[in-house]
């Protein structure tokens, strides 16, 4: 160990909604934001850039030239076409609280570089007055503009340099907030121009086929040659965009690189498919990760925990060439405005998705950053000269007003720097630089030669025009260049545009199918459809087969018949263990090819089986009530000994969730008996508490189906389990039972229970009861006689019942709760004030927690993530804190406004929207579980326009109660070191790598504590001298699995003996004593015990157990490995 002088966070606390947010910001940091500020000129604000070695920043473009970029495009002929949003944020008149508001003021400009020196020197206005445009795009004689509510053409028809046309093409995008409106436009291998619905949705409209469609929830894709338009599964804020491959990305503010890997096309063909999420986190370090600025640190208006972390997160590109070094191709850049910054993550694929990390260079610095706290860039792309360019809105406050108090917003000039702007790029640190290529002039073969340029963008630019022109002349060196390309992206790019153009043929694709690059051949196999029967197709190597890319894309052009079905059922059993694979090549089944499928995936002797896809084969077969393949499911469950009792559970658990009955399953007395014998065998598996948790959980769950619950002594069986000692997971199955089989006795066994139920059981049997009238009748009975104290009922809910449509209902709930009148917020807290003179108690303060908070939020390592952990607040003032907790809807982001869904069965569901996919919609709880439904079985859905926090913690909590919670609060940031170099301030989400082990290295966990800190020197956690001493990771897993867990440690022989403790998901799972390696720097491995863990994100803290004697241990990482199924 080393000595560290340990530095006290100060802490700071803001309300966005339901969120407490949490972090790090250190106010002694903070520069105050001071109005008269001035920027720096443009040669000044250059030489503030700082780039990785061996590269260099030159500036492009500058004011007068340009302001406020947003977004940029090359055309044909090299000159560079910007949005520039000089209205932002309320308008170009707009200065201050009550100005004029929405004053248009955005343009479009055409700049040219004359003199060929790399710098552009010429500026042309092409549009004017326009409102908040957010994307450009050159499409053949003009370009396409994105400015909510529109997607409109503009051409210049008289040679003048000005837009003389103005078509509507698309139109009903929402005009929200500026930072949330469409954008994009981005060319696809598919010949469509992808957008980024901005977080605002809309009913589209397109002006010329009059279809609409809707987006909420959804991205774009749009045709301009056919004016047709299609969603896309996932919802980007700023940028969605795509590598040579057409595997598609995008970010939001504080999510800097989604992978989307569910096209929408094929996930659409199967509506019993749904996925919990349509994006992918790509880097291994997920969320708001931290970055690192040059800047100072400026003062924050919100997500003041997000100081040095992801806030603004923007304007992504893939990096599509080579110039910078082919170790650069295909890394993704985010831009970062608030914190001066591009940010680069290294890409590797994983499956049919990625995983990324920073580069091993820059893990605590940036790829391009400035030291200047104007510089916002925006906006990234590859350029068609190979560089990385970079759009600069240049402004003294990036933040929207929306967000800013207006005390604040009358002190300071929030439209400074409008009159400025700067584009750059980056280029080797060579004499050299490169030059944008013209190729307006050249003849269609001379065009086709140019796809063989490493340049994406300027392969698509050829794409692009070969269209325009229509290119027939073009297709024999197109169809040369798929069979004799030298660069598979060359090959890949040709063959699209045959198809672009109408000109694809059997023996081109023929000839892309024996590619020797998986690339090429998966774009072969999603154009094969009425070109190569599946006869030729299920012929592929098995290399090619093993791609999932490749896999998905065979799963949606097969046109059916058995060998079809063969072929899915092979890939299946290839990739069932890719989560994101497998719901694509399940969505290709239909009730042509299911019985193909099951016989494949259940015939005796099987070598390759696919049991996690059996699952939901089965749903389908039970609720397309096909005969044959219900057969062939009751044979392989009865009558084959060899399955795992997992699968089998598994499969007849979902075989009942499709509508099938017992009789569907035995049609015999004989084989009935045998069904009932294993439904008796999980009850007693219910009752052992020498299995594993998971286990008696997994049974319990599955007595919950109506086929199967056998009434009074099912219910009694599961409600005698509802008891402190019953483990957790247990005892959310056993819930999760009664809320599925319903039985009428359901409100009584949980009311009368009601003083022993833990807090997270008394959330979720709250959320029981009121999701339907009669138990939520059986709820209002309970609190009237006394069984329920009327402050044990949750602000959450509570909140619903004074918000019941039933009049009766919602008067009593108002005689017993207290009226929902709408108080004004503002006399709340005035009379609230007197809190401030009570002196808190923090350990009293973290029992309120416990009772009223640990439902949503994160403290310690205790509660649900439906909020952020509050272990490390940035805002130590009481009054920020108070108004957090009384007034929650002060101001929220549309994302986390409350839902109420109701499904045709009759089921309520509040929460937030977590997700929506083609097929399903996903629900998060106040409890903080997520439910997904399938869109065909949502009744209806729509939102409270108030945030999922209840208003009213002032009926629930007295003054008292108050200032303790404040108290406690407070008293988190105390526990909270600064984070070391190289390690995160928040648990890391960490996934299973090779073999499935699960590593929690201590350069990834978050401390919390006294003196323990990082040591990059020896690679593990030291100092660890405190009872409160923490550290704390999140094991990410998609299915529950049983793991052997060990660690690698370090401890001197006098300091051995302490007791250690390991939690998960706030349970104590494994302990011990600590036994001497020999030395502090001797480190050993141990073996610790084997646990049972869901699939959840699964929160690990290791602590000490009782005081520390001198110090506990060195810890350098915990490894979970799984045991053999």
């Amino acid at each position: 160990m080393k000595q560290s002088q340990p530095e006290v966070n100060l802490i700071r606390l803001a309300a966005v909604g339901i969120i407490l947010f949490s972090g790090d910001l250190n106010a002694a940091d903070n520069v105050p934001l001071k109005n008269g500020a001035k920027g720096l000129g443009p040669e000044a604000a250059l030489a503030s850039m700082k780039v990785a070695p061996g590269y260099r920043v030159e500036l492009a473009a500058s004011e007068p030239l340009v302001m406020d970029p947003v977004a940029f495009d090359w055309g044909p002929d090299g000159r560079l076409w910007v949005a520039e949003m000089r209205d932002y944020p309320n308008g170009l008149t707009w200065n201050k609280p009550g100005d004029p508001l929405d004053a248009p003021g955005g343009r479009i400009k055409v700049l040219t570089d004359r003199d060929g020196d790399g710098k552009y020197d010429d500026a042309t206005v092409f549009l004017d007055n326009l409102s908040y445009p957010t994307g450009v795009k050159v499409w053949d004689k003009g370009v396409l503009v994105t400015a909510a509510p529109e997607i409109f053409y503009a051409e210049d028809t008289d040679g003048d340099g000005r837009a003389d046309t103005h078509e509507v093409w698309y139109s009903g995008f929402a005009q929200s907030n500026q930072q949330h409106r469409v954008n994009g436009l981005a060319w696809g291998l598919d010949n469509w121009l992808h957008l980024a619905n901005g977080d605002g949705g809309g009913v589209i409209l397109s002006q010329e086929r009059r279809e609409e469609v809707d987006i909420r929830g959804f991205d774009l894709r749009i045709d301009p040659s056919t004016k047709r338009q299609e969603p896309l599964n996932g919802r980007t804020q700023c940028g969605r965009f795509r590598d040579d491959w057409d595997n598609w990305f995008g970010c939001n503010n504080s999510n800097p690189l989604w992978h989307y890997p569910y096209p929408w096309r094929l996930l659409k063909r199967n509506p019993e498919i749904s996925v919990p999420r349509a994006y992918v986190d790509v880097p291994k370090e997920p969320g708001a990760a931290p970055v690192y600025p040059v800047s100072p640190t400026l003062e924050r208006f919100n997500d003041f925990d997000r100081s040095n972390r992801f806030t603004s997160a923007c304007g992504p590109t893939i990096y599509r060439d080579v110039l910078l070094g082919q170790e650069v191709y295909g890394n993704a850049f985010t831009c970062e405005p608030v914190h001066n910054l591009v940010s680069r993550q290294v890409l590797k694929a994983k499956g049919a998705t990625f995983t990324s990390d920073r580069h091993p260079d820059e893990l605590g610095s940036e790829f391009f950053a400035s030291t200047d706290s104007w510089s916002r860039p925006v906006s990234v792309r590859t350029g068609p000269d190979g560089a990385l360019w970079v759009a600069d809105m240049y402004r003294f406050v990036i933040e929207h007003p929306e967000w800013i108090p207006q005390e604040w917003q009358k002190k300071l000039d929030l439209r400074a720097g409008t009159n400025m702007g700067r584009i750059y790029r980056v280029v080797p640190d060579t004499p050299d630089s490169p030059k944008i290529p013209r190729v307006d002039r050249l003849e269609d073969a001379a065009l086709v030669a140019r796809l063989e340029s490493p340049n994406g963008p300027l392969r698509d630019l050829v794409h692009q025009m070969l269209l325009w022109r229509g290119g027939k002349g073009a297709v024999p060196s197109l169809r040369e260049m798929v069979s004799s390309g030298s660069r598979p992206t060359s090959r890949v790019q040709a063959l699209c545009i045959l198809d672009g153009l109408g000109e694809l043929d059997a023996e081109t694709v023929r000839i892309a199918l024996a590619d020797s690059d998986p690339g090429v051949v998966r774009h072969a196999a999603r154009l094969s459809l009425n070109h190569v029967p599946a006869a030729e197709l299920a012929k592929l190597s098995d290399a090619m087969l093993d791609d999932a890319f490749v896999a998905i894309e065979l799963s949606g052009v097969l046109d059916g018949g058995e060998v079809y079905g063969k072929l899915i059922a092979d890939l299946l059993a290839r990739h069932e263990n890719d989560p994101h694979a497998l719901p694509i090549l399940l969505s290709a089944i239909d009730q042509g090819n299911l019985e193909t499928v099951i016989s494949q995936l259940t015939q005796p002797g099987a070598a390759k089986r696919a049991n996690l896809a059996l699952p939901t084969l089965s749903r389908m077969a039970a609720k397309w009530r096909e005969k044959n393949s219900l057969s062939l499911l009751s044979a392989y469950l009865i009558h084959d000994g060899a399955i795992p009792q997992t699968s089998r559970t598994a499969i007849l658990s979902a075989l009942f969730d499709g509508g099938a009955s017992i009789e569907d399953l035995a049609g015999d007395e004989a084989n009935r008996a045998k069904l009932h014998a294993f439904f008796d065998e999980l009850r007693a598996r219910v009752k052992d508490t020498s299995l594993p948790d998971q286990d008696r959980a997994g049974a319990a769950r599955f007595l919950g189906h109506p086929s199967v619950f056998a009434g009074e002594s099912d219910l009694r069986l599961l409600a005698g389990l509802l008891v402190p000692q019953s483990p957790p997971l247990l005892r959310e199955a056993v819930l999760e039972a009664l809320g599925r089989a319903r039985p009428a006795g359901t409100p009584k066994a949980l009311t009368s229970q009601w003083k022993t139920l833990a807090p997270s059981d008394r959330a979720r049997a709250l959320g029981l009861l009121l999701g339907r009238s009669d138990w939520t009748s059986a709820l209002l009975d309970a609190v009237e006689s006394g069984s329920i104290v009327p402050g044990e009922v949750d602000a959450s809910s509570r909140s619903r019942l004074l918000d019941l449509k039933d009049p009766a209902l919602r008067q009593r709930a108002e005689t017993l709760l207290g009226s929902a009148s709408a108080e004004n917020r503002e006399e709340v807290l005035r009379a609230h004030q007197d809190v401030f003179s009570i002196k808190g108690d923090p350990a009293s303060g973290k029992s309120v927690f416990a009772t009223v908070c640990i439902a949503c939020h994160v403290a310690e390592g205790i509660g649900q993530p439906v909020g952020p952990d509050l272990a490390a607040l940035t805002d130590r003032s009481p009054e920020s804190m108070l108004v957090a907790i009384l007034d929650p809807n002060r101001a929220i982001e549309d994302k986390f406004l409350n839902y109420t869904l109701t499904t045709q069965g009759g089921d309520s569901i509040f929460g937030l929207i977590a997700d929506e996919g083609a097929n399903s919609v996903s629900i998060r709880q106040a409890d903080g579980t997520a439910r997904s439904v399938p869109r065909q079985d949502i009744s209806s859905m729509a939102s409270t326009g108030v945030s999922l926090m209840p208003e009213g913690f002032e009926k629930i909590l007295t003054k008292p109660q108050l200032a303790d919670l404040l108290a406690y609060l407070g008293s988190l940031g105390s526990d909270a070191p600064s984070t070391p170099k190289g390690n995160i301030d928040m648990a890391a989400r960490i996934s299973p790598g090779k073999g499935g082990v699960v590593e929690l290295r201590a350069s990834r966990c978050r401390l919390d504590g006294e003196r323990i800190e990082y040591m990059p020197d020896f690679d593990a956690i030291g100092w660890w001298t405190s009872e409160r001493d923490r550290a704390q990771w999140t094991l990410v897993l998609d299915r529950p699995r049983s793991y052997r867990v060990e660690w690698e440690y370090s401890v001197s022989p006098d300091a051995a003996g302490n007791s250690w403790q390991i939690e998960i998901g706030g349970k104590e799972f494994l302990s011990g004593t600590v036994a001497s390696t020999g030395g502090w720097e001797t480190f050993k491995t141990e073996s610790l015990g084997t646990v049972n863990l869901p699939a959840a994100d699964n929160h690990v803290v290791v602590r000490s157990k009782g005081p520390v004697k001198g110090a506990l241990f060195d810890l350098r990482a915990i490894r979970f490995v799984p045991v053999a199924e």
